[in-house]
């Protein structure tokens, strides 16, 4: 029983490398959030305290999902922070004053379990089963995502409560945008080898375009379009965005795919 326990649970390491990526997150989303004609300390810090701390909780739920899915579908999913990435988007915060937001939530690796799988000819790795982990972590955001974008709706004539929720609504928007772009494939790149950089972590999105190519195409459209509708303030239609990405997966499939 205990074995089984252990395997859904998420350990000190795994807590920290979320702190940290919530942080950093927070960080990165409220750079531009440090008073209105003058600096102000004392509303930075508790917009960066806020944030970081519900952005903990959002992550920590969307890492518990995913466990309790692998574990169901027979896998062990080990998270990791992206630092590399992290670096990345506080550097591109303070050279562009915080317009352009990088969010790279890390990885969710995920370790077959043996004891899970009865029979030799279950015991490897299913491409379908992955990406329904990794689509896992994709729905927890979006639905944390539309209800924080609706509390904002709901509050937006209390200037500050509402300020959270929208913080929120971007958080885990960009997040599952973030987690389905390859970033592992920068390992490759003339950086790497000058300047020594580790080899970054396989992506949420990799594991999904391992499995369907339009199933990832529709998934990193839908999340690019309702990102950018909730960065615009916008109402953030879902059935919108879902049109939308429907759209272009249908380009990409019947024209771009055919004629590549």
């Amino acid at each position: 029983m205990a074995f089984w326990f252990d395997k859904k649970k998420i350990d000190k390491k795994e807590r920290n490398a979320l702190l940290i990526t919530a942080f950093v997150f927070a960080l990165v989303l409220t750079f531009r959030s440090w008073g209105a004609e003058y600096f102000d300390f004392v509303e930075g810090f508790f917009n960066l305290l806020f944030v970081t701390i519900l952005g903990y909780f959002c992550l920590t739920f969307r890492l518990s999902a995913q466990k309790w899915m692998g574990f169901i579908k027979g896998y062990q999913v080990k998270y990791s922070a992206n630092g590399t990435g992290l670096t990345v988007g506080v550097l591109v915060a303070i050279l562009t004053n915080g317009l352009i937001p990088i969010l790279t939530p890390g990885t969710s690796k995920q370790i077959i379990l043996k004891h899970g799988h009865v029979g030799k000819w279950r015991s490897y790795y299913n491409k379908g089963k992955l990406a329904v982990v990794a689509s896992t972590g994709l729905v927890v955001c979006f639905m944390l995502a539309v209800i924080f974008k609706a509390l904002w709706m709901l509050t937006i004539e209390h200037t500050t409560i509402a300020k959270f929720f929208l913080f929120m609504a971007q958080f885990n928007a960009f997040t599952a945008v973030f987690s389905l772009l390859p970033f592992e494939l920068l390992s490759i790149f003339w950086l790497k080898e000058f300047m020594k950089l580790p080899d970054l972590p396989i992506s949420d999105g990799l594991y999904i375009f391992s499995f369907n190519k339009f199933f990832y195409i529709f998934c990193l459209g839908f999340a690019g379009i309702y990102a950018a509708l909730i960065l615009s303030n916008s109402s953030g239609n879902v059935i919108l965005a879902a049109i939308l990405a429907a759209v272009i997966t249908f380009i990409y499939k019947f024209y771009l795919a055919r004629s590549a």
